[in-house]
């Protein structure tokens, strides 16, 4: 396919056509209310809740040096026939963004810098069947002390990262991962695809977040399914919807 054709992204199997491939958002421009801000890096996702919270932009020659996460729910689009997302924010917020090591997982003392930064009074969860962005119960939110003895816990984690890690079911290796695919509405994680070994024909298969991950290694690379090989080897294969092509 030349570089003049047009392209669209593949929506998965059996998703709504507002499901997103993660890997091929990379590289589209980002553009805040007064002008563009970098392009789209890496996303970092809550591996309890399975919802992607932020999108990591690189700005390039504007920020030398600096990646900044722009908070999902800020997001408007993405627009595939530009290859760019609009984001409600102005430069000067996203310069002034606390800096995050996007190389590691982000604790929660650093989500709360940036929601505080960005004038973001919500937080993740699930109300009355909405899974996504919600206001805070200030009778029931856990007080300072609570917060910050919680501190250092890790759940945000990068897509980029995991891309490529380990794969392992209950009895044996089952190969990498490959992908991400999330709403576009709620920017929740639907699939986990991965790329099989040769023992299980080389094929890409996807799976559920929440129904078949069972724990992420960051100091290993790797994931562990609870399910075994015989449920993957019998998977169908992951493939775009009849019609769309990749970019």
């Amino acid at each position: 396919m030349s570089k003049s054709e047009t392209t669209t992204l593949p929506w998965p199997s059996g998703l709504d056509a507002g499901a997103q491939s993660l890997k091929h958002l990379e590289g589209f421009r980002i553009l805040a209310s007064d002008g563009l801000v970098g392009k789209v890096y890496d996303f970092f996702f809550n591996d309890q809740s399975w919802m992607v919270h932020y999108l990591v932009a690189d700005t390039g020659h504007w920020l030398p040096g600096r990646k900044v996460l722009l908070p999902t729910p800020m997001l408007i689009g993405p627009n595939l026939t530009e290859r760019s997302f609009a984001v409600s924010l102005t430069r000067e917020q996203v310069k002034t963004s606390p800096d995050v090591d996007t190389d590691m997982p982000v604790s929660r003392l650093r989500e709360l810098e940036l929601q505080a930064h960005y004038d973001w009074p919500f937080h993740w969860g699930c109300v009355d069947g909405w899974v996504g962005p919600v206001p805070p119960a200030p009778a029931i939110e856990p007080p300072i002390p609570k917060i910050a003895e919680d501190s250092g816990k890790v759940h945000l984690r990068s897509i980029r990262e995991m891309t490529g890690y380990k794969v392992e079911a209950e009895d044996g290796l089952v190969g990498t991962i490959d992908d991400f695919v999330a709403e576009e509405k709620n920017w929740v994680l639907r699939r986990l695809v991965l790329m099989t070994s040769h023992e299980l024909s080389g094929r890409r298969v996807a799976v559920s977040p929440p129904d078949f991950v069972g724990e992420i290694s960051w100091s290993h690379h790797s994931v562990k399914l609870l399910t075994t090989l015989a449920t993957i080897r019998n998977l169908p294969d992951y493939m775009p919807a009849a019609g769309c092509t990749r970019p």
